[in-house]
C-alpha cells in the first residue's frame, strides 16, 4: 500500500482517527477461487496447513521505469512479490515468526530477484520466489495434512484450481466476468476487479471503515515483512530514512 511500514502506519493512523474507510487494494484476496480455498481450510478439508509454495516472475524489458526506479518503489518484491506474500498471510492468518531471504539487486539498487522462506506457527512454512529476470509458472500450492490445492496461473487472479485429496484430483473453475463487448478492458482479466469493488462497496454501505477480509492489521504486518525482506537483500529507499 506504500513504500514502507512507516508510511503505512501514517495512512492507517490518519484513516482511523478520521473514521475514514481504508483498505489495501489487494484484488487477489477477493476472487471466488480464494473464497473456496478459505472455506476448505476453515472446514478442515485439507487438514492442518503445513506449507505454501508460490512464485510470481516475468522477464522485464526495461521499458517500464517504475519496475527498476527506486524513487518509484521499484523492485520485484513491491511490484509482484506482494501477491504470493499476501496469499501466505491469507492462508496462515498471522505474521511470520521467522524470515529468511536472499536475492539479487539491479544496477539501480532495487531487487531483481528475491527468494524467501517464512515460518508462521511452528511447522508452518511459506516458500516464495519472485523475479524480473525470467518467466515463472506463476502458480501456488497449498499443502495440508489431508490434501493440497494448486492455484493455477495466474495465481494473483486465479480462475482454476486443482484439489488433491487421497491421491484423487478434482478440478474447479471460477471464470472471471466477461467484459462488455463495447468496453475495452485495461488488461487481461481486469474485469476480476469487480469482486474487490463489490466488497468495498458493501463495506462502505454498512458504515465500516475497514475490510474484514483484507484487514489493516494484515497490511501493517505485510509492510513490516517487506521491510525486513528488503533489509536482508540490501534494498533501501530514500523514504526509509
Amino acid at each position: 500500500m506504500a513504500m514502507n511500514l512507516k508510511e503505512v502506519k501514517q495512512m492507517v493512523e490518519l484513516a482511523r482517527s478520521s473514521q475514514l474507510f481504508l483498505m489495501e487494494a489487494m484484488w487477489t484476496r477477493f476472487f471466488p477461487a480464494y473464497d473456496h480455498i478459505r472455506k476448505m481450510i476453515k472446514e478442515g478439508t485439507l487438514g492442518e496447513i503445513k506449507a505454501l509454495i508460490a512464485n510470481f516472475g516475468f522477464k522485464h524489458t526495461g521499458k517500464v521505469e517504475r519496475l527498476y526506479n527506486p524513487e518509484l518503489g521499484g523492485g520485484a518484491l513491491l511490484d509482484i512479490g506482494i501477491y504470493p506474500l499476501a496469499l501466505a498471510f491469507d492462508v496462515f492468518g498471522c505474521k511470520p515468526s521467522r524470515i529468511q531471504a536472499t536475492g539479487h539487486r539491479m544496477d539501480t539498487g532495487v531487487d531483481e530477484t528475491v527468494s524467501f522462506t517464512l515460518e508462521f506457527q511452528p511447522g508452518q512454512f511459506a516458500s516464495i520466489f519472485t523475479t524480473f529476470s525470467c518467466d515463472t509458472p506463476c502458480d501456488a500450492v497449498i499443502m495440508g495434512t489431508k490434501g493440497s490445492v494448486r492455484v493455477h496461473k495466474p495465481m494473483w487472479h486465479p480462475q482454476d484450481i486443482t484439489i488433491t485429496i487421497d491421491g484423487k484430483e478434482e478440478h474447479k473453475s471460477f471464470p472471471a466476468p466477461a467484459p462488455p463487448s463495447d468496453f475495452p478492458s485495461m488488461y487481461f482479466d481486469s474485469t476480476g476487479m469487480v469482486y474487490e469493488a463489490q466488497a468495498v462497496s458493501e463495506c462502505i454501505l454498512k458504515g465500516q471503515t475497514e475490510s474484514e477480509l483484507m484487514t489493516l492489521e494484515h497490511t501493517l504486518a505485510m509492510a513490516q515483512t517487506l521491510d525486513e525482506l528488503r533489509r536482508q537483500v540490501g534494498v533501501v529507499y530514500k523514504q526509509d530514512s
